[in-house]
């Protein structure tokens, strides 16, 4: 009976020493952290999380960090899947490679924190800082980053950003060049000297028919002031929401040098703005490419009669 309570008393020992906390913004000390969802002890047992921590490959899933103080805290390829991150404070952390899909960040503090090839999938950024956060290659798939999300001087570089809403998003002077915009809904954003050069990639020949990157993406109502689009495929982008009080001002001022789109996908501009005279191209089948696609359907009712 002794020996078996010794054994007890020691691997409850173990449990506390393994076990990890979390240090809040407001000093407190949260010990040990507990799961969101169940509210139960995290099986998470590294370095405590604290400023400065080194955390990475950390399993941090779906743990409850609201409010956690992780300034500079080293947190590569550290996985916060479904991690709550209400209001915690993360600036100049290092996050490069984190899996944060299904996180919740909103009010999070991302000042100057590096997110290189983070997958932010499904996250909910809302109201979150972001100032000159690196989210270089970063994939940010249907991720909420609304509700004046604060993205100036962002570096959003080649970042995935399909079908993500940045409704009323301030992205001033953010650089999403080459960045994939499918779908993304950037409706009343602020997009003041916001630079979208090459985003995305054209096709590789002009006869070439595909729904490029800004197909359907969503530009109503954004301040476009100095916003710089120089080589940007502006195929099925639409800037005025067929609707005056959703139209994109200040295009007058952006930069629309070798942007273009696709004949058959035409953007949808703001009213008034005549594509032509900013230097914008379409993009029309070469003479030999559509004599061989005519060819082509010529060739179609001979071959289903045989």
């Amino acid at each position: 009976m002794r020996r078996n309570l010794l054994f007890l008393f020691a691997a409850l020992a173990v449990t506390s020493i393994d076990a990890a906390s979390y240090q809040k913004t407001d000093g407190t000390i949260v010990d040990p952290i507990q799961y969101y969802w169940s509210g139960t002890d995290h099986l998470y047992s590294g370095n405590n999380l604290e400023p400065y921590a080194n955390l990475s490959d950390a399993d941090l899933s779906d743990a409850d960090l609201e409010f956690a103080f992780l300034m500079y805290a080293t947190m590569t390829t550290a996985d916060l899947s479904g991690a709550y991150l209400h209001g915690a404070f993360l600036r100049d952390a290092d996050m490069s490679g984190a899996f944060l899909i299904g996180a919740y960040l909103v009010r999070a503090n991302l000042t100057d924190a590096t997110l290189i090839d983070a997958n932010l999938t499904d996250g909910i950024l809302s109201s979150a800082n972001l100032f000159n956060a690196d989210l270089t290659s970063a994939n940010l798939t249907r991720v909420f980053l609304n509700d004046d999300a604060g993205l100036i001087l962002a570096n959003l570089t080649d970042a995935n950003l399909t079908d993500a809403n940045l409704t009323d998003a301030n992205l001033t002077s953010a650089d999403l060049s080459g960045a994939t915009l499918t779908g993304a809904d950037f409706t009343n954003a602020i997009l003041t000297g916001a630079n979208f050069t090459g985003a995305i990639d054209a096709p590789s020949t002009s006869s070439q028919l595909a729904l490029t990157p800004l197909d359907e993406t969503i530009i109503g109502g954004a301040q476009l002031h100095y916003a710089n689009f120089s080589g940007a495929d502006l195929s099925g982008a639409i800037f005025d929401h067929e609707n005056d009080d959703h139209d994109a001002a200040g295009w007058e001022l952006a930069i629309w040098t070798g942007a273009h789109f696709h004949y058959l996908n035409q953007p949808l501009f703001p009213t008034g703005m005549i594509h032509t005279n900013h230097g914008i191209v379409v993009r029309t089948p070469e003479p030999a490419a559509l004599l061989l696609a005519l060819f082509g359907l010529a060739l179609l009712p001979r071959r289903r009669r045989q």
